[in-house]
């Protein structure tokens, strides 16, 4: 289980009402009974994105909850002059072992003024975390479409034997354990190998793959381009914060259509500051597009 699993603030079938989050809530396909497993695939992918969809607002919602509560610290350290702010450290004075101790106390107005200037520093990581969220969440469907449909990853003479394990794998229980503990192992390796790829290239292989490119949403080349461009603008913006830049850079640029896209306005040469609204229309176009895909899903079971 992720660590972003541990706190999932939606629940029920369709995750929240439509006052909340538009008509355009997401709906999980049913599904009753084995079949073929070219057919079962759609409706776990469909079960799938739902899932994911909650784990993506559950981020989105724990990095609102995170800058509110600067707003709030800082409304705290207005309305009481007299409150400062007292830092902890582990460290190691003596012999002894390091130890937990308050090294640090900046006064009130100091604490005031660098509570409100970490608000955009948490938005830019609030981007960093979401990019990951919705990059964990194409890594879980394309595991459950390779989990249904396995033979990509069964090619070659070094996976002989797992092929074996797959054509034997309903003989006994202890063939299929067999089975799914190697295939486990090799989805492991498989993961690892494909997040040094540009998540872009995956999520378009993932929609080859599940033949999302010809059927539904992703049929359309613009709406396709315009996911993979704030796909690739996310990822930018997330290399960016990892490595210390603070300008806009000529890739960053370029995606944002020279500072005229609105809602992404980062131009050549620009500081580096990420608001709250950068920060909501990234999860916006994440949120929306895995809505995508499970109409797009929908659309190929009810055809």
């Amino acid at each position: 289980m992720s660590i972003r699993d541990r706190v999932i603030y939606l629940d029920g079938v369709n995750g929240a009402s439509s006052e909340l989050f538009g008509i355009d809530e997401i709906r999980t396909a049913s599904y009753f009974g084995p079949g073929n497993p070219a057919d079962e695939v759609f409706f776990a992918l469909s079960h799938a994105s739902h899932i994911g969809r909650k784990k993506l607002r559950s981020c989105y919602i724990r990095w609102a909850l995170t800058i509110n509560a600067l707003h709030a610290a800082h409304d705290r350290y207005e309305n009481n002059p007299d409150i400062a702010l007292q830092v902890w450290f582990i460290r190691q004075k003596s012999i002894f072992a390091p130890r937990l101790d308050p090294m640090l106390t900046l006064d009130n107005d100091k604490t005031k003024k660098n509570t409100r200037k970490c608000i955009d520093v948490i938005s830019a990581y609030g981007i960093y975390d979401i990019y990951g969220c919705f990059e964990e969440i194409i890594f879980d469907l394309y595991e459950v479409y390779l989990r249904y449909l396995p033979n990509q990853l069964l090619q070659g003479d070094e996976y002989r034997e797992l092929r074996r394990m797959y054509r034997n794998r309903h003989e006994s229980d202890a063939a299929r354990i067999e089975w799914e503990t190697a295939f486990s192992r090799r989805l492991e390796d498989w993961r690892r190998k494909k997040t040094y790829s540009p998540l872009a290239k995956t999520f378009e292989a993932l929609l080859g793959d599940v033949n999302l490119l010809k059927i539904g949403c992703f049929s359309d080349g613009a709406n396709l381009n315009g996911v993979i461009r704030v796909i690739d603008i996310a990822a930018e913006l997330r290399n960016i914060i990892t490595h210390g830049g603070h300008t806009v850079t000529d890739r960053l640029d370029a995606l944002c259509l020279g500072g005229a896209d609105m809602l992404f306005p980062f131009k050549k040469g620009m500081e580096i500051v990420v608001s709250r609204n950068e920060f909501s229309a990234v999860e916006f176009y994440f949120d929306k597009t895995i809505f995508d895909i499970n109409a797009s899903i929908n659309k190929i079971i009810t055809d």
